[in-house]
């Protein structure tokens, strides 16, 4: 594997880790509507729709690469 898909592959786990870490914070029980679900779906597309604006000419693909896929995993 190369280094970039090498961070991608980190960015997306650390976007994962903090989705996972939010639902446990907020649980969703029995037949209620998933509202941290939700919750965490709008905030994640704000935040990749951002930081793929602002680095879409930073000058290190890589860690522009981490810094998306992390996002968008989130």
């Amino acid at each position: 594997m190369n280094r970039m898909t090498l961070l991608i592959f980190a960015g997306g786990a650390v976007g994962a880790a903090a989705r996972s870490g939010l639902e446990k914070l907020f649980p969703i029980t029995g037949a209620e509507f998933p509202w941290p679900t939700l919750s965490i779906n709008v905030v994640g597309t704000f935040v990749l729709a951002w930081t793929a604006t602002r680095l879409a000419a930073h000058p290190r693909p890589r860690e522009r690469a981490f810094l998306i896929s992390g996002s968008a995993a989130g």
